[in-house]
């Protein structure tokens, strides 16, 4: 673990068990991408199909299915930034003006234009 107490300030760790450093019953002390980080033990429900595949594929891959199911979940959050209200607005006035449609009543017909290009 980078900086820091071990086991963690706050947590109450309960037992070792395998190597492992088990934390508030649910959470452990891990050593994952060459640091020791906190995991948080969830369950989640696959079809038998899934699971399958998902073993075959850890496999070959020589991961576990725990490894493959964490760098799916951090390809959705790192592929679903969600941005702030305040970064949406300067995005959009950064684009504002970089564009030109060569119509010259656009911000009279506006809504007209806007249906007629989603119309299509």
């Amino acid at each position: 673990m980078t900086g820091g107490t071990y086991p963690p300030t706050g947590f109450l760790a309960d037992r070792e068990r395998g190597g492992k450093l088990i934390i508030d019953g649910i959470s452990e002390m891990c050593h994952h991408d060459d640091e020791d980080v906190i995991m948080v033990r969830t369950q989640i429900q696959l079809t038998e199909e899934q699971s399958a595949r998902l073993r075959a594929v850890a496999a070959n891959r020589g991961v576990s299915m725990a490894e493959l199911i964490r760098q799916g979940v951090e390809t959705i959050l790192s592929s679903s930034v969600e941005r702030s209200p305040d970064e949406v607005y300067r995005k959009a006035r950064e684009a504002s003006g970089k564009h030109r449609s060569g119509q010259h009543d656009v911000s009279r017909r506006h809504d007209e234009y806007l249906e007629e290009g989603f119309s299509r």
